[in-house]
């Protein structure tokens, strides 16, 4: 057995140090999501507006070579969260926020969710075309429909008290 090629990955200065991000097979290339902050440590101190992220989304092919696409994100989870949706008509990787793949367009109407396990990747039910999770800014499910592209319904079970959802299933 040999090695047939190598990628030199590059993340860039002031790189928050997680090396837990998922890789991916298209079918055709391996998807590699790295993140770094878009600013120094000192423009973020002093402008809230300058505290995100930008996103690298590595696609290398079976040949080696790659193509990188670029996106930027306000807040992100750590990437032992992150995890890529394999849906019907199109690929999602998750970081907090929902980003289609390749282009990283942010899918605006999907909420920002803490949708991961342990250090796994998310936790989401896909059926009939409906994507359902647990997470967001509290204990909140969420039932997404891929179809129409809009958030269908979402349930708070706590009804006001403190409490966590678990996982769908």
């Amino acid at each position: 057995m040999q090695v047939a090629w190598t990628y030199p990955l590059s993340v860039g200065e002031g790189a928050p140090f997680d090396g837990s991000a998922p890789l991916h097979w298209d079918g055709e290339r391996v998807l590699i999501p790295v993140h770094r902050h878009a600013f120094d440590r000192e423009a973020r101190s002093r402008e809230e507006a300058k505290r995100g992220y930008q996103f690298d989304l590595h696609r290398v092919a079976s040949t080696g070579v790659a193509t990188v696409t670029s996106f930027e994100v306000d807040a992100a989870l750590p990437a032992s969260a992150w995890s890529f949706l394999t849906l019907p008509n199109e690929l999602l990787l998750h970081v907090g926020t929902f980003h289609r793949v390749p282009s990283g367009e942010r899918v605006e109407a999907l909420p920002f969710a803490d949708a991961s396990e342990f250090a796994g990747r998310g936790v989401f039910h896909w059926h009939a075309g409906l994507l359902v999770f647990t997470g967001g800014r509290g204990s909140k499910i969420f039932c997404f429909d891929t179809d129409a592209g809009e958030v269908r319904w979402t349930l708070e079970p706590s009804n006001g008290r403190s409490a966590s959802v678990a996982p769908v299933a």
